[in-house]
């Protein structure tokens, strides 16, 4: 699949980088998916990491050449572009195709919330998110030691600046 989306997208002249990688996110994840993507721009262009005009453009481009449809937050892969080696799937394809997309729900914007996720993935990831805020709250431990600290030396050089001053005469 590499190889054959390696040459669409050089027929469609997306040779930058980031467009190349939106296309292949696309067709990578519209193959695990019966080519149906539930996504949008700003979640594609998060999870690519990419900027959203690279997405918009990669995506009208890809739509204008009839290689997929786009409604609302779905993204539908044409199965016309399907290799041949995929004939079996291609016929229930063509049935999903044909219909217009459907628009998602408002509970199904996430991307987290879209997706099914096993109990481990959801661990493991509140357990990064655990180390994450961990984290944060060292570092912000460390800066309100820092302030303290020189908050102290301020009080010390107003001190000594006093000081000066007295011995100066200057009030």
């Amino acid at each position: 699949m590499d190889k054959s989306i390696k040459k669409l997208a050089i027929e469609l002249n997306l040779t930058s980088r980031a467009k190349f990688k939106v296309m292949d996110y696309l067709f990578k994840n519209l193959a695990l998916s019966n080519s149906v993507l539930e996504a949008t721009i700003r979640g594609l262009a998060a999870s690519i990491g990419v900027g959203k005009n690279s997405v918009i453009f990669t995506l009208q481009l890809l739509e204008r050449e009839g290689i997929i449809k786009r409604g609302s937050g779905i993204i539908m892969l044409n199965p016309e572009t399907l290799n041949k080696q995929y004939d079996s799937i291609k016929n229930e394809l063509l049935n999903t195709y044909s219909k217009d997309p459907q628009p998602l729900k408002a509970d199904r914007e996430c991307p987290l919330l879209s997706q099914k996720k096993s109990g481990g993935a959801l661990i493991e990831f509140k357990r990064k998110l655990d180390e994450k805020e961990t984290l944060l709250n060292r570092r912000e431990d460390k800066l309100n030691m820092k302030q303290a600290a020189l908050e102290g030396r301020e009080m010390k050089l107003r001190s000594w600046e006093d000081r000066i001053d007295n011995l100066l005469g200057i009030t």
